[in-house]
């Protein structure tokens, strides 16, 4: 067996969103970028996945990574609102998005495709088997080549773990006292399911993302109904707390028999997997090393959407190690600025989407409020939404936006809710500590000696958030 060693700037394992990104930009910026992907080329892209993203997320491709996006065949249809539905499907909040829904492998295509013509090299079929670990620094990866078995060492100044929510790397990173958050919670794990079904008859609103919230069928989480042509959908089952993939496949199934605009549909794809539903890791580097996208926890926590989340997060890590690597501190310090430019965008780069998308501080507010749903009854979630959740109130909480509402409204909210008042106290009580938690992230430790400290601030607040909700002692 033949033992290679070859010598990078940056190595990027993962070649999805977040890893292309990152790869794409660092090149720009004259580093020598190697990727490393388990897929085969031309299986780069073909996940299950939702598929909806913000339109706004193009234009973010074209300004930031300076690349002409939307490619051909890329976007199977634009859609502008968005509803979403009570247990009961008595309330519905209407929203309106500017949204697409894209062809997951082609998009996958352009963008590897993108970042071989700036010059990355890619290591395709491609096992990563383990971190390179010299006086407790990354400095680079085993790499096992999936067709000829030959072991490869890729040698780095920086490694970023791009491989998604079950990742290569970011579980087997164990250096003398870093902060870098190796492993996460069982309970954080969320599983999903979706299909897209050929249907017999074209829909008669394709226009419309669907967003159904129900324990029944998701046990704390959602099911959704995403158009991807007038007579081809995507369903699927998504954020449950307990249920697994298979038991997630019952659950749609029984959704489609109920349902009459799936009568004699066709299953075209189907998969499940598992994804992050948290707020993203605490500390996203150590020596020599960075995460980004699903590795990295990087997602909406509410809807489980990562795709903006883990380019930009790609597109931060590249910023960074040019940087780093510019000042010859590639160091858990020298990277530190990766934590500070996710945590709190406050007077940053503005990159789009008002910052909430990708904010660090947005995200655990967001998580806060998941803890909270996922453990109510639909009966609460039913009384909420008919009482004193709005649609413009729905969109910027499930960003992490908890800011106060005028008096008037709220004692209309209040008359309305006096018949569950327990219910409306705990809801406002979430709301100030996702206000608690946003304002927490604004003064994220500069340094990493400051952490510990910071981090037992953001337990506290979590410890309250599970009382509130019902659960004791799950930090």
């Amino acid at each position: 067996m033949k033992t290679i060693t070859k010598e990078y700037d940056l190595i990027v394992v993962g070649a999805g969103t977040a890893g292309c990104a990152c790869a794409i930009h660092a090149a720009k910026k004259d580093l020598n970028v190697a990727i490393v992907e388990r897929k085969e080329n031309k299986n780069i892209g073909d996940k299950v996945c939702g598929d909806l993203i913000d339109y706004r997320m193009i234009d973010w491709i074209n300004k930031y990574l300076k690349l002409k996006y939307p490619k051909k065949g890329t976007i199977n249809k634009r859609m502008n609102l968005m509803e979403t539905y009570s247990p009961d499907k008595r309330s519905i909040l209407k929203t309106e998005f500017n949204c697409a829904m894209i062809n997951r492998h082609k998009f996958g295509q352009a963008l590897i495709d993108d970042a071989i013509k700036v010059g990355c090299k890619l290591y395709d079929s491609s096992i990563c088997k383990e971190p390179v670990i010299k006086d407790n620094f990354i400095s680079g990866i085993k790499i096992k080549d999936a067709k000829t078995g030959s072991v490869s060492t890729l040698r780095s100044k920086i490694v970023v773990d791009a491989s998604g929510a079950v990742p290569a790397l970011r579980k087997k990173i164990k250096l003398k006292d870093s902060f870098f958050e190796s492993n996460i919670d069982k309970k954080d794990e969320a599983f999903s399911y979706r299909e897209i079904r050929k249907l017999a008859k074209p829909l008669k609103d394709s226009e419309t993302s669907k967003i159904f919230i129900s324990s029944e069928y998701a046990d704390g989480g959602y099911y959704w109904y995403f158009p991807e042509k007038e007579d081809v959908m995507n369903i699927g089952i998504g954020v449950g707390r307990h249920l697994d993939t298979s038991s997630m496949k019952e659950n749609l199934l029984k959704i489609v028999a109920d349902d009459p605009i799936f009568k004699d549909s066709k299953v075209l794809h189907a998969g499940g997997g598992m994804l992050p539903a948290r707020k993203h890791l605490d500390s996203l580097v150590a020596n020599g090393f960075m995460c980004a996208g699903d590795s990295a926890s990087q997602i909406n926590p509410m809807s489980g959407g990562g795709i903006a989340q883990s380019m930009m997060g790609g597109y931060m890590c590249a910023n960074v190690a040019a940087d780093a690597i510019k000042k010859g501190n590639v160091s858990e310090h020298g990277l530190w600025q990766l934590n500070l430019l996710y945590a709190d965008r406050t007077g940053r780069e503005d990159m789009g989407f008002n910052n909430a998308m990708f904010d660090g501080g947005s995200q655990a507010a967001s998580d806060l409020l998941k803890i909270f749903t996922q453990n109510q009854s639909d009966k609460n979630l039913n009384f909420a939404m008919k009482n004193f959740i709005e649609s413009s109130m729905l969109s910027k909480m499930s960003m992490g936006n908890a800011s106060t509402m005028p008096f008037l409204k709220k004692m209309k909210i209040l008359a309305k809710s006096i018949t569950n008042l327990p219910l409306l106290m705990k809801f406002n009580r979430i709301l100030y500590l996702m206000g608690k938690v946003k304002s927490l992230y604004n003064i994220y430790p500069e340094t990493p000696d400051a952490f510990p400290e910071w981090k037992k601030r953001l337990d506290a607040i979590y410890e309250e958030t599970y009382k509130v909700s019902g659960l004791i002692n799950k930090v």
